[in-house]
């Protein structure tokens, strides 16, 4: 039975562990992924995660402020970490939650729900507060106030400040009750206080024409501040959130991809059978393992598994990003959101829900959206700790004016201002924004980010190390050079090549495939027999009668094929039963020089063939060896292969010869990269080493690297012990890789810069009153517009040029390789 085309399953998708020691260690218990409402800043952020932590049997909790959404690791089986229990925690705490259910029916319709309705909250609060703000507006403007005028500001600017900045008025309590400031309560108190002096100064006015005509206009002015900042900042949140929604966009897309629905063959139907008879279309939450599915022309295969009966080409771009459809039969695998692009096929389920490669890739995006950089990290402590400053800052302006000039309105002024301005809302999403559309952008160029960190240690790499078997070459051996004899032709050419292949057909040798593959081709394209029939050799004819054979380990195949014994073998061990192999002998001695095996056919004793097999070099292995150096990377070949193979594969790639490491053993690679690293650290601070590999062997060495990357038809464990895994086994992806982590660190540290500078620039400016009576104004609007700029320069990475995908051989594509039992269905 084949291999399973094994991917990560969602419980083993929590983030990879490596040594760099910023990174997070591996999480252990049961993932579960939640959207998070109430959330404005950082410190909602910190706050949250503080919240789910608290909650007993919570081992660990992360939160994106960009996506708004939550990943809650829980002990198994804990009753203290019930749902009910995070959703009550986190309501005491005034914000609200609900799980992303694994098993929904539409998950990409119920995740665009939730940020729809966001985005049509804010909006709603933006759009009254600019209906509400225009007339107190106008009225500030002219500089002139009546008695009703001025009561008008002050119920529109009391019904502004009550309906839109609620959020904000909620948030702020729930922050100062437990001691902490925050971006609401920058905002809250800021407004807060304009309301408070425009109406102050509104009253003090009444009963005097004289008092009213000069506390009039500047009770207006505080007025209009209150609705302005509001609609503002709201509009700001609306844009911010509208924009946030594509951050989560590949996921989004990876859940269109899944099927809702399936058409089961019930058991009493058979595989031919009409197809009305005995077909039931069922959700696929019901489909059951072992159960079999009618997929048609045009439709995405819901499951994972096996075709049982029927020919199609099958687009798997989702997975391999090949845009020409890829001829499948039965026996062949087919992945859940893959399209059959023609024909009629029975599909049996091997792996069903979170066990398919499509789910799979959809929790890794969900866990590298809910994991943290280094960078972000610092950003999160630094914008917990920034608003009590601000709030100190703000009253030292407003005492200072006072002091200075004994001027209250303008103190006020000055100190909302340096209010607003403060908001560190841009502090706040400069990292994560950056992150959750690069993994998104990575997504869709067949990288799965499981470690958004990786994304920011991966542009530190100096050095490259690349496993050779599987990574730089195919790993799955072919025929690349056949010498025959005269003695070929004579016995019948094509009878020859096809009991060449019934012969292989017995062995299960690695080899064994490849040459079987090759003969079987080689008989349908030599010249006819004399009878002109030229069967295809098939392993239904090893029941007959004209084929007896046997497989002598280490040696070879010995076969009865119709009356004619054949022996395909080593050399040595042809020679060993008197087969003349003088007319090979050179050839063979010239083939095994260039470090490829070499195999010999005999028939009848006499020497037919030899036919030499080598693993192929990936193709555009020797392209992205030329890319990471012309980029200034240092590229190295480590293996377990003998020298001579090292050196051949090495040579053709262009990697020097002191650059190849052979005959490393496992425990030896992990050993050698951390040496390596550890080197490479004390010349460069802060360089990085980075491992390619797809083995159980390359498992420690990927661990030990400071970037993991896994070829996705590697074992589960390579892929476990790696931060990013390359969808398609396309060589480039490494360089696709090195370059979105270099755009993505580059976009993250321009953030960071643009946020601190916009508060290291405009908190003096406010709290020298630099913006006059306007000053609130100004800040709404400079707080709004620097969480703008940081949105769209992080969505700038969706457009950012990455180098083109290869194009392999479709026959050179494989999903899976491993062979072990337990990767196996039971």
């Amino acid at each position: 039975m084949p291999t399973l085309p094994l991917l990560p399953s969602a419980e083993s998708s929590t983030p990879a562990a490596t040594p760099s020691t910023p990174s997070p260690q591996p999480i252990r218990g049961i993932p579960s992924d939640w959207v998070v409402r109430g959330m404005h800043c950082a410190s909602c952020v910190t706050r949250v995660e503080r919240l789910l932590n608290e909650v007993p049997g919570v081992v660990a909790a992360q939160v994106n402020l960009a996506t708004h959404q939550a990943r809650v690791w829980r002990e198994a089986d804990d009753p203290r970490a019930s749902d009910a229990r995070l959703i009550a925690a986190l309501k005491r705490g005034g914000y609200e939650m609900e799980p992303i259910a694994r098993g929904d029916d539409n998950p990409a319709a119920t995740l665009r729900a939730e940020w729809d309705r966001a985005a049509r909250q804010w909006r709603r609060r933006w759009v009254l507060g600019a209906l509400l703000s225009v007339p107190t507006l106008i009225l500030a403007l002219v500089g002139e106030a009546s008695f009703w005028g001025s009561a008008l500001a002050s119920l529109l600017a009391l019904v502004t400040w009550s309906w839109v900045g609620w959020p904000f008025h909620q948030g702020a309590w729930r922050a100062l009750g437990r001691g902490r400031a925050n971006m609401e309560v920058l905002v809250s108190l800021g407004t807060t206080a304009a309301l408070v002096a425009g109406t102050v100064a509104w009253w003090s006015g009444i009963g005097s024409e004289t008092k009213h005509a000069s506390h009039g206009a500047g009770a207006v002015h505080h007025l209009a501040d209150v609705g302005i900042i509001l609609t503002v900042v709201a509009f700001g949140k609306w844009l911010e959130t509208r924009s946030r929604r594509g951050a989560g966009a590949a996921l989004e897309r990876l859940l269109d991809q899944t099927p809702r629905f399936a058409s089961r063959l019930e058991p009493n139907a058979g595989e031919e059978s009409d197809a009305s008879a005995g077909i039931r279309t069922v959700p696929v939450q019901e489909l059951r393992k072992g159960d079999r599915v009618r997929v048609r022309a045009g439709e995405r295969v819901p499951v994972d598994g096996i075709i049982r009966s029927g020919r199609s080409a099958i687009d798997e771009s989702l997975f391999t990003g090949e845009s020409l459809p890829v001829p499948r039969g039965p026996g062949d695998w087919v992945l859940s959101g893959t399209i059959n692009g023609g024909g009629l096929l029975v599909v049996e389920a091997l792996r069903l829900g979170e066990e398919t490669a499509l789910a799979g890739i959809g929790a890794m995006v969900r866990s590298a959206l809910a994991s943290k950089t280094d960078a972000q990290r610092l950003a999160d402590r630094v914008a917990a700790v920034f608003a009590p400053i601000v709030l100190g800052l703000a009253a030292v302006t407003l005492l200072g004016w006072l002091v200075w000039d004994g001027d209250a309105t303008r103190a006020v002024w000055n100190a909302v201002a340096v209010l607003i301005l403060a908001c560190p809302c841009a502090l706040g999403l400069a990292t994560p924004m950056a992150v959750a559309v690069a993994v998104g952008r990575a997504a869709r160029e067949g990288l799965i980010v499981r470690d958004a960190a990786a994304l920011e240690r991966l542009a530190r790499v100096r050095l490259v190390l690349f496993d050779k078997t599987g990574t730089l070459t195919l790993g799955k051996p072919q025929v690349v050079a056949v010498q025959t004899t005269p003695a070929l032709d004579a016995l019948d050419a094509p009878r020859v090549w096809r009991a060449i292949a019934q012969a292989e057909a017995v062995s299960t040798h690695p080899l064994a495939s490849a040459i079987e593959h090759y003969a079987r081709e080689a008989a349908q394209s030599s010249v006819p027999s004399a009878n002109g029939n030229v069967p295809e050799p098939n392993k239904r004819s090893l029941d007959g009668s004209h084929l007896h054979g046997d497989e002598i380990t280490g040696r070879g195949v010995e076969a009865v094929v119709e009356g004619r014994t054949v022996r395909v073998g080593a050399p040595e061990w042809l020679e060993e039963t008197s087969v003349d192999l003088t007319e090979l002998r050179d050839w063979i001695h010239q083939q095994r020089d260039e470090a490829r095996a070499v195999v010999a056919a005999a028939v009848e004793g006499r020497a037919v063939a030899a036919l030499a097999l080598s693993d192929p070099i990936r193709p555009a292995a020797a392209e992205l060896v030329a890319a990471l150096k012309a980029r200034g990377l240092t590229v190295e070949m480590i293996t377990g292969d003998g020298p001579r193979a090292a050196s051949v594969v090495a040579q053709a790639l262009g990697i020097p010869a002191k650059a190849v490491h052979s005959q490393v053993r496992p425990e030896q690679k992990r050993h050698w990269v951390e040496s390596t690293r550890a080197q490479l650290v004390r010349d460069e601070p802060g360089a990085g080493v980075a491992m390619v590999g797809d083995g159980l062997n390359d498992a420690p060495a990927l661990a030990a690297a400071d970037v993991g990357l896994a070829m996705a038809s590697g074992v589960d464990l390579a892929r476990a012990a790696a931060d990013l895994v390359i969808v398609g086994d396309d060589p480039l992806g490494v360089i696709r890789a090195w370059e979105l982590s270099r755009a993505t660190r580059e976009t993250i540290r321009d953030n960071l810069i643009w946020a601190f500078a916009y508060n290291v620039v405009g908190l003096p400016l406010a709290a020298l009153g630099a913006f006059g009576a306007w000053g609130p104004i100004v800040a709404a609007c400079a707080m709004a517009g620097s969480s703008l700029v940081v949105v769209l320069r992080s969505l700038r990475l969706n457009h950012h040029p990455l180098r083109q995908r290869s194009a392999p051989p479709i026959s050179h594509f494989t999903l899976s390789t491993p062979s072990h039992a337990w990767d196996r269905p039971s």
